[in-house]
């Protein structure tokens, strides 16, 4: 089997305390096995915020908690308090619990997004009128690890499937009302089959938008320094 994956994981997490933000879904729980395979020193607890949508929502949260158990790693759980009423709203509950977690244990978040992630983010990014800033997406440099982020989708299932793992898949992923499962489903395929370039082309985009930014933002620290020496 492809070693590609754990390794990744194992070169992400060296030297690092993380937080493992688990769904449930098959990235996270792929993200999970490997992690406490390759770097278990650097898993400090697993992290699953229920967002109260459903009968789906308390089977993973349920599963990761079976899993955790399993593996002897503490995971700290928590449900929303209200149903988030659009997308964004779902990501800033996460967020809030993810950072309280990981700030109570001194240590970064780390998430199982995919290149996958990236390109979509990427073209959404665009889409929206998006900068340098913007267009760096999920490759920009930050307090979160994403250990995956090199690894396509198709990679994480072989390796989900090949280890037998179990995960829940959330029926949100089939809305046709989330922008992000229109541009997966509809819009990236349709765009492929005249240029199959494409995700490699906002790869590597995404790629030079995150230097710029890197660049730039060093640029504007060091001329802060010498104003105020």
């Amino acid at each position: 089997m492809d070693d590609s994956l754990p390794q990744a994981v194992s070169a992400a997490l060296r030297a690092r305390r993380v937080v493992l933000a688990v769904s449930g879904g098959r990235d996270s729980v792929s993200l999970m096995h490997a992690a406490l395979d390759r770097a278990p020193d650097a898993v400090a607890c697993v992290a699953c915020f229920d967002h109260g949508t459903g009968p789906h929502a308390r089977r993973a949260s349920a599963l990761v908690r079976r899993l955790a158990r399993a593996r002897g790693v503490e995971c700290v759980t928590a449900r929303a308090a209200a149903i988030g009423r659009s997308e964004a709203e779902w990501r800033s509950q996460r967020w809030r619990f993810l950072r309280a977690v990981a700030r109570e244990r001194g240590a970064q978040v780390a998430t199982a997004h995919t290149l996958d992630d990236q390109v979509e983010t990427v073209l959404m990014r665009i889409m929206r009128g998006a900068g340098a800033r913007g267009i760096a997406a999920l490759a920009a440099d930050g307090p979160v690890v994403r250990p995956l982020l090199h690894v396509g989708r198709a990679e994480v299932e072989r390796y989900a499937r090949a280890h037998n793992l179990a995960w829940v898949e959330d029926p949100g992923n089939r809305r046709a009302d989330h922008l992000r499962n229109r541009v997966r489903r509809d819009l990236l395929p349709a765009i492929l089959r005249v240029r199959p370039s494409f995700a490699n082309e906002l790869t590597v985009l995404g790629q030079r938008a995150a230097h710029l930014r890197a660049r730039v933002e060093l640029f504007i620290d060091r001329a802060l320094e010498l104003e105020q020496n």
